[in-house]
């Protein structure tokens, strides 16, 4: 089944288009009988994984469900896109992010299994890892609109403990947003909902691949909507540039709304810079402790921002 409006390949259960948000019609179905079929189905890397189905797409690569020849079982195979493997510094760039990533082992953190690049005339780099039997939490803010208090802070701590981690070994995961949280069912991996981060290690990579489009309506790059002030002025970021998307996420998860919204990527990226998001307690209800932790995140000078995501976590329920 595919998006009507951008061609993506949709989940069966997908009520939402995951890249562009559009409702699913009946009439995507009829798409799969006019659309090419994807020349990598099929197609085996370095004779170890066979790409069964395409599953998903964003602005990094896109993303396949594929079976380990040797071992049989499957696994999530994350293609980059050319323009991220084009010359042999970005192939560098992209081996030693991936592998700094693939160290990171913790219950709310994908697990990278292997990382590698084909030869031949068309390289292609890949990412092999464990494949999620879950949603993402775009696809649930999408379906419930906006959450209640205490599941948004249960998923938010999960969400913090995966990226404290990270921080703890001094990696940044600079492209955090609801897109990049599988939110897994009770019982896949706890009893309980929980939470896994993925896309650690290849941010990086698409810093130096920026939109020339960004001022133009229509040509809006989800992340925009994520990015800390210091992150629309092209400095160095640190574990408090993910604390400043920690801070839009949970705003957007208590209601149902970004705090910044605006037609261009330049109209967005100038609210980040200047305008403070609007209050949150009286409109929606929001606790007011909660409103003081998404505050403290959003603050424009990172030095008033908690300094971790474990030091976010821990302003959740303080008081």
């Amino acid at each position: 089944m595919y998006c009507a409006e951008c061609h993506l390949d949709l989940r069966e259960s997908a009520r939402f288009c995951d890249r562009c948000g559009v409702a699913v019609s009946q009439d995507s179905e009829c798409l799969a009988e006019t659309l090419p079929r994807d020349p990598f189905i099929g197609r085996v890397l370095d004779s170890k994984y066979e790409l069964i189905e395409r599953i998903g797409k964003g602005g990094m690569g896109v993303v396949y469900r594929a079976r380990r020849i040797h071992i049989r079982d499957h696994v999530a195979v994350k293609l980059l896109l050319p323009q991220f493997v084009s010359d042999k510094t970005m192939l560098m760039r992209f081996r030693q992010e991936a592998v700094a990533a693939a160290k990171l082992h913790h219950p709310n953190i994908v697990t990278i299994h292997d990382v590698g690049e084909t030869q031949g005339e068309e390289p292609l780099a890949y990412i092999v890892m464990e494949l999620l039997e879950g949603t993402s939490l775009r696809e649930l803010l999408q379906s419930e609109d906006r959450l209640p208090a205490e599941r948004a802070v249960s998923l938010m701590q999960e969400i913090c403990s995966g990226v404290g981690a990270a921080h703890g070994r001094e990696i940044v995961h600079r492209d955090l947003k609801p897109e990049n949280i599988i939110v897994l069912p009770p019982k896949s991996y706890f009893q309980h909902e929980s939470v896994k981060v993925v896309d650690f290690g290849i941010a990086k990579l698409r810093d130096n691949v920026i939109s020339r489009n960004i001022t133009q309506p229509g040509h809006l790059i989800g992340t925009y909507y994520y990015m800390s002030p210091e992150q629309c002025r092209g400095e160095e970021l640190d574990a408090r540039s993910d604390i400043y998307s920690l801070g839009v996420m949970l705003y957007e998860m208590l209601t149902g709304v970004r705090p910044f919204m605006a037609e261009t990527g330049q109209g967005i990226i100038t609210q980040h810079l200047f305008q403070e998001p609007p209050p949150v307690a009286a409109q929606f209800g929001v606790p007011e402790i909660l409103e003081a932790a998404i505050v403290s995140a959003l603050a424009k000078e990172r030095e008033v921002r908690p300094k971790d995501a474990v030091a976010f976590a821990r302003n959740l329920t303080a008081g």
